[in-house]
Parts: C-alpha cells; structure tokens; sequence
C-alpha cells in the first residue's frame, strides 16, 4: 500500500492549504454529492431533520482554523435555541442571570460544534470545556439529568416524562450530542449512563429491525422502550428505524471516544450478524452503518487474521454505505477513512471486489484529502514537546505531517519515528489523565500500518 504521507511541510503552509481546501470543499462536486446548493440546504434543514428522524443531507462541515488570529468562528457569540433539552418542559434549569448559560445552551454548543470537533479537537475542546465551566454550580452530571428523557441515570430522582415519539427522537438526539461532544472534548461522563442509553436504544433498534414483516403488512405498529410504548404507524417504519440509528451512531462513537470499544463491540457484531444484517444495510442512516463497520473493524484490527473472516461483510458495508451518502456527515466520512485506512492496508485487494459505485464512493468521497484533522497551532502542548526533543538532539526536521487521517505533532522524517506527549494535557481532563485514549492507539495502528514508529516521550 502506498504511504498515505500528504505533506512534508512546515505546520504553517500545512494550515493554509487546508484553509484554501475548506474554502473550495463548499464549491466542487464530490461525487455529485456535496455541491454549494446541497450545502446551503444542510445549514437550514439540520435540527428539524435530524431530530424527526426525516431524511437528510447533513450538515457537517470541515473545521476552518485561523490559526493566526485564534478565531473562534463566532462560536463565542454562543447559540439562543428556544428548544427545550429535556424533551419535557421543566427540566432544564433557566439562566440564573443574563450572562450565565442555562443546560439548554450548552445542549446547543454540543450539537453546534459536533460538527467540527473532530477535525480540530484541541481548538473546539477548549471551547466545551469553557461552556460547560460557565454554568456555574451545574456540572455535566447536572446536564446529563436533565436530559435523562428515559430515567436511566443511577440516581432515578424523578418519573420519566411522558413523551410523544417526535418528542422522544428529539430528546435522544440531544442526549447523543451531548454525550459525543463531551468524549471528544475529555470531558469525563458517565460510563454506566452511557452504556445504559447505548444497550436501551441499540435493543429498541434490534426489535424495530425484526419488525419489518409486521410493518409491511400495514397493521398498526408499536415499540416499547424503556417505560414508553410508541406507535409509528402513520410516522413510518423506515422513518422510524432511520431515526433511532442515528443516535444510536451517535452513542457508539461516543463509547469509542470514551475507550469503550471492548464494552460496545458486541453491539456492532449484533447488527452485523447475518440474521438481521441486509436489513440493517437496507433500512439504517449511513451514520449507524459506519459506527458499527468502525468498532467492528477496528476490534478485528487488533488480532491477526481476524479480518479476513469478515471482510466479505465489511464489502458488504461499503457498498450499502454508497447509498446512504445522504445520511453521513463529514464526521462519518472521517471515522469511515479510519476504518477503511487499515482494512485495506490488511487487504489491498479490498477494493477490487467492491462495485463500482462503491469503489467510486471510496476513491472520491472517503479518501479525500478534506476528510482529516486540521494541524492547528504550535501551542502549549506542541512548544513543550518540539523543546524537549530539541534538548535530547533528536533529529526533528518537520513540525507536522499528515498521516491520513491523523495529524501528528513532529518527526524525524530519516528514522520515520512521530514523536507524541505520553499524554495529550488538552484532550484530557482530571479524570482521564489515567489511561491513554482509544483515538490515540488508533492513532498508532495508523502509523504503524503505513511504516511509522509512534515514540512516546516522557515530558
């Protein structure tokens, strides 16, 4: 496999040129998908979209860094939404004052910046974590009640809301949103309540998948969850089942960002199982196919040989997920490139028994150079490491590479060692200095499939 290196240049002109790439990714055609009137579209129809569960284009966006300003994209302005986060008026605590955010704010800068957060951790983190600081005595254990729209949480303080089914699709967006953000911020959460949410809503979608026949039929149609019971009849099954994968998605990248891959990959192998697997291809958002191709690839990764009993299935993966471009966000693609990345660097013949809609879907939508991190800035994290590797005369002679599509801080290009912090202080908060996060040996696997050394160094 050719070495996926896309730059040998100094972090500053890394920058701009993926600065000038943003600015053209909103005027070319990729794949006859992602044009300017389609991008307009997703800015204006997301929440609504997403929320019901109606069919849409996304509304992810690549991250824009000036790095030379420290921009912030206006994100600072905040975001007023007069929707209620709870799913059930009451719930959400209001402003104590006109300058301190209510939980429902910080619900909106979640679901504002999950589109960019993934691309540019360091800059959107730094900004969660601000917001989440600025609610005063509440803390995320608080947001995370008030968004308990099942009652899952350990305390149980209060009855479950009661919910109509829009309502109730609403809620577990938010919820799904929130939980993604704060793992990819390093804001720790809560692992039980996580999971719980995960396991209730990944069972509801295995009952609505086996409820097909019965939705064909056109007899009137139920699906209980947790204390809920909700009739989709007239909504629709498909509409339904579309829906409810998405924050289903939502969650297992959010157990991925959390180090929980070992605890959701039987999710993910459930899905996939043969049983229940075409209909899954068929009837999920492309965002549900993708998190569960990624936990389910990046498990087998680990144990050699373990992907060649699966590789049929993941063919089986991409050629649904060519079909379902409309239901993935830039985010998606990003995890999709991961998974992808290391599949073929196991099997590079891979894509040789794709279609050829598929093939075309991995070789000009996933493996575009837009679909990666953005370097961002020489700060306190990178000035400490370039320092001290400096004072040990080791030979750095970059200050960043592209390793698709990671981006690592420094290198020395001769011994094709990256150098990395034994842990990175801005992805992490007081309660996950502990153990390395699951991104990072993803990170590793990356380098080392592509002919890189990661060098862990002790600052």
């Amino acid at each position: 496999m050719d070495v996926m290196l896309s730059c040998t240049r100094k972090a500053s002109g890394h920058i701009g040129t993926q600065f000038a790439r943003v600015r053209r990714l909103h005027s070319v055609k990729l794949a006859g998908c992602w044009t300017r009137e389609r991008c307009l579209l997703r800015s204006s129809s997301f929440s609504v979209s997403r929320a019901y569960g109606v069919r849409y284009t996304p509304t992810r966006h690549y991250s824009v860094v000036d790095s030379t300003q420290g921009n912030q994209d206006k994100m600072d302005e905040g975001v007023n939404s007069p929707a209620d986060c709870s799913g059930s008026e009451g719930n959400a605590p209001s402003k104590a004052d006109g300058k301190r955010p209510a939980i429902k704010d910080f619900v909106d800068t979640c679901k504002e910046v999950e589109e960019h957060i993934v691309f540019d951790r360091h800059k959107y983190s730094k900004h969660v974590k601000a917001n989440l600081l600025s609610l005063g005595a509440s803390k995320i254990a608080d947001v995370f009640g008030a968004l308990d729209c099942l009652n899952l949480s350990k305390a149980k303080s209060r009855d479950a809301p009661s919910m109509s089914m829009e309502e109730f699709l609403t809620a577990i967006s938010d919820l799904s949103y929130v939980f993604y953000v704060s793992t990819t911020a390093g804001i720790g959460v809560s692992t039980e309540h996580l999971l719980n949410y995960l396991e209730t809503l990944h069972s509801a979608l295995l009952d609505l998948l086996g409820e097909k026949t019965k939705a064909d039929s056109g007899s009137d149609s139920s699906l209980k969850i947790s204390c809920h019971s909700f009739g989709y009849t007239e909504y629709g099954h498909t509409n339904f089942v579309e829906a409810l994968s998405k924050s289903v998605a939502i969650l297992l990248l959010s157990a991925c960002e959390a180090a929980l891959v070992s605890n959701v990959s039987k999710y993910a192998d459930a899905l996939l199982h043969e049983s229940i697997r075409e209909t899954f291809l068929k009837l999920s958002a492309g965002s549900c196919i993708n998190a569960v191709a990624f936990i389910h690839a990046m498990s087998l990764g680990k144990s050699d040989g373990a992907l060649d009993v699966s590789l049929e299935t993941l063919c089986d993966v991409v050629d649904a997920l060519s079909t379902k471009e409309t239901t993935m966000g830039l985010p998606d693609l990003f995890y999709c490139k991961l998974w992808l990345t290391c599949v073929i660097a196991h099997h590079p013949s891979l894509t040789d028994r794709l279609s050829p809609a598929a093939r075309s879907f991995v070789n000009n939508v996933v493996m575009l150079e837009h679909i990666g991190e953005t370097v961002g800035t020489i700060d306190e994290y990178h000035a400490p490491l370039c320092t001290h590797l400096r004072k040990e005369n080791l030979p750095v002679e970059l200050d960043s590479v592209t390793l698709e599509p990671f981006v690592f801080s420094v290198l020395s290009y001769s011994k094709m060692e990256l150098y990395v912090a034994d842990i990175a202080d801005n992805y992490f908060d007081g309660s996950s200095r502990s153990s390395k996060r699951e991104w990072f040996n993803w990170r590793r696997m990356v380098a080392e499939l592509n002919g890189w050394k990661v060098v862990e160094v002790q600052l």
